[in-house]
């Protein structure tokens, strides 16, 4: 039998815990607002720091890591509902549409599931849905069945380079082929059948 003082240890731990959780969405919540003001409304991304500097490194749109802010910003949202965050994430991932139609890197799988894949699961936005479609047509053309896997750097053949990275990409050709499964993209169970490091969700 579990004694009352354990139940009692176990809801403290838990209270500390989540106690402890808030305070980490706290910080997250006040650095986010700083960078949206260090942004100052330009629809540019934080890229990385530099020593002894304030502030972020920014760039456009075309960055591997532009995905990663704005989806930051919503799962801000759907931690605390407050609407500033849904309107920046939303207003910073719109700015990443024409990447849906990005062939030449694998990396459009990283940018278009951390900010248009947040979008879509946390409003059910039907546009968001669609251009998730559109980057797994886009990224499927990266794909090479006789390797079983995404070309993930332009190499010259027969070189055929895959990264540890794929698993984002991976997820919005997943997504595509929810949409195209009666059809024939064979893509994503391709992946699924043959699991390696780089796609293991």
């Amino acid at each position: 039998m579990v004694s009352l003082s354990l139940l009692n240890q176990i809801v403290f731990a838990s209270l500390t815990i989540s106690s402890k959780a808030q305070d980490v969405y706290s910080l997250f919540d006040t650095q986010a607002r700083a960078t949206l003001g260090q942004l100052k409304g330009a629809l540019t991304y934080p890229t990385n720091g530099s020593p002894g500097k304030y502030g972020w490194n920014t760039g456009s749109s075309s960055g591997w890591t532009s995905g990663f802010f704005p989806g930051t910003l919503l799962k801000l949202y759907n931690h605390s509902g407050d609407n500033f965050m849904l309107d920046n994430g939303r207003r910073l991932t719109e700015g990443l549409a024409d990447r849906r139609h990005d062939t030449t890197t694998h990396d459009v799988g990283f940018v278009m599931y951390t900010s248009f894949g947040q979008l879509w699961h946390l409003t059910n936005d039907s546009q968001a849905r669609e251009y998730l479609i559109t980057t797994a047509d886009s990224l499927s053309t990266r794909f090479n069945p006789i390797v079983g896997c995404t070309r993930s750097w332009n190499s010259a053949p027969p070189s055929f380079e895959v990264i540890a990275g794929e698993s984002r990409g991976s997820r919005v050709i997943i997504i595509g082929n929810l949409y195209f499964m009666l059809t024939s993209h064979p893509i994503s169970r391709t992946h699924m059948l043959f699991p390696s490091p780089q796609i293991i969700l």
